[in-house]
């Protein structure tokens, strides 16, 4: 039987297929051996059922058959020296199925029943032996496969099994292993030396040098102040897509490409030369970060597994606001970014981290001349449209005090008379209107106040 379903496992069958198969046998087969190779052939092709069903059935056995049916399920997935291989496909392979597998396994599995052959001479491995080494091959693997899910597989391991100090020294040096920089060769030391940067030539450089070209360009408008004065008309999301992708292209030297779609919020994907590899990067304004969808840009396509997100801040805004609204700043688009990623990161195990990088753009002193003189002319205007509720109130109880003292009232009256032959009469309603707009301009004031409190 076990060579029949290897064949079965190398064959061009579909899964699906193999699937309805797996599943009827496990449904009618009643030999142990035998159904716990078909519990391994379905937890090949289709994990997300088949653990979930065959941990069911070993709950309904008695407790030395559930462990014979373990240790046959075991040996039939990964292997052993007796079996020569597996006989079922790879779909298990991955972090998620194998840590449910791993859990399950040592459920049934007990580690105080291993046999210890150390110092026992010669001896002929049985089943038991090669059931426990194919349980603690789990690890092995989740050790070995690259990327965030795997860690984080490992660690919920080390939560599920308190007491085993080793699996925790496993999971740091996973960590530490994968955040280490890739080595230098003799050529990129060269290139290093003259350009004080490394050249990618793979997916995790390359994701290294977008989040290098973010910096470089927070560098120059917020230390070096190097860039055009022209960036602080920058006012809309496109206009802040286009700084950033005129940037990349002009240093790319010829190690990516640069492409972008038309949508407002589509990622910058900067794709390898000469090496398979891509690179979404997101670029927004900080009024746009707390209803921006930009996890998922940078999930889609990401080779090098790490997120990289350019928060701009800018001079002006086209956005249209309330008077008694205020522009996010910011240090607080930048949390709120982080705070997301932090929300969702476990939703997201293809990125392994996301950089939030903010850039601000009004550290670029302006133009002279003329067009100081034009910042300041559209500033003003933006300072009375942008007013606070005080400012109101203030001058609604100033427009009150000048209505009842009457001074004027008798202005009006007097010049419309004199020079437009009318007679206005306002020193009669002036009384009422001031009342009402002192009142009015007491409760906008406060309400100003009390507001300006609530957001210190």
């Amino acid at each position: 039987m076990s060579k029949a379903l290897k064949i079965v496992r190398g064959a061009s069958g579909p899964d699906a297929a193999i699937a309805a198969l797996a599943r009827s046998k496990c449904q009618n087969v009643t030999d142990i051996p035998r159904l716990g190779r078909w519990f391994a052939v379905w937890v090949g092709v289709e994990p997300q059922a088949a653990i979930p069903a065959v941990s069911d059935r070993l709950a309904s056995l008695e407790a030395a058959a559930a462990t014979e049916l373990a240790m046959h399920m075991a040996v039939a997935l990964f292997g052993g020296d007796r079996f020569d291989g597996p006989v079922a496909r790879s779909a298990f392979l991955q972090p998620r199925p194998l840590r449910l597998l791993y859990e399950l396994l040592h459920q049934y599995i007990r580690r105080t029943e291993d046999i210890n052959r150390a110092g026992s001479g010669v001896y002929s491995p049985g089943l038991r032996d090669h059931a426990q080494d194919a349980r603690d091959s789990i690890l092995d693997r989740l050790r070995d496969q690259p990327g965030k899910e795997a860690l984080l597989a490992l660690r919920d391991l080390v939560t599920s099994q308190p007491g085993r100090e080793w699996l925790s020294g496993m999971v740091r040096g996973k960590a530490e292993r994968e955040g280490d920089i890739e080595p230098f060769g003799p050529q990129e030391l060269v290139y290093l030396g003259e350009h004080f940067e490394r050249r990618p030539g793979s997916a995790r450089q390359l994701g290294d040098t977008a989040r290098l070209r973010l910096y470089q360009l927070k560098e120059a408008a917020e230390a070096k102040r190097s860039l055009d004065p022209s960036v602080r008309d920058i006012a809309n999301t496109a206009a802040v897509r286009k700084l950033v992708q005129g940037r990349l292209a002009e240093q790319s030297d010829n190690a990516y490409s640069l492409s972008t779609a038309t949508g407002p919020r589509s990622p910058l994907v900067l794709t390898g030369v000469g090496y398979l590899a891509s690179q979404p990067l997101v670029a927004v304004t900080s009024e746009d970060v707390p209803g921006t969808t930009w996890i998922d840009a940078l999930d889609r396509g990401n080779s090098s597994r790490r997120g990289v997100l350019g928060v701009v801040h800018m001079a002006r805004s086209k956005r249209w606001r309330l008077p008694w609204s205020r522009q996010p700043t910011l240090e607080e688009s930048v949390a709120a970014a982080q705070a997301q990623w932090a929300a969702r990161e476990g939703e997201v195990p293809t990125l392994d981290d996301v950089e939030v990088i903010g850039i601000n753009l009004t550290a670029i002193p302006p133009a002279a001349g003329k067009k100081e003189l034009a910042d300041h002319f559209f500033e003003t205007l933006r300072w009375f449209w942008r007013t606070t509720p005080q400012k109101v109130g203030a001058w609604m109880i100033a427009a009150a005090v000048a209505a009842l003292t009457g001074i004027v009232p008798a202005l009006f009256d007097t010049a419309s008379e004199k020079y437009l032959d009318l007679q206005l009469n306002l020193e009669e309603t002036a009384p009422w209107i001031g009342w009402i707009l002192l009142v009015l301009g007491l409760a906008i004031f406060f309400f100003g106040v009390a507001n300006e409190r609530n957001d210190r």
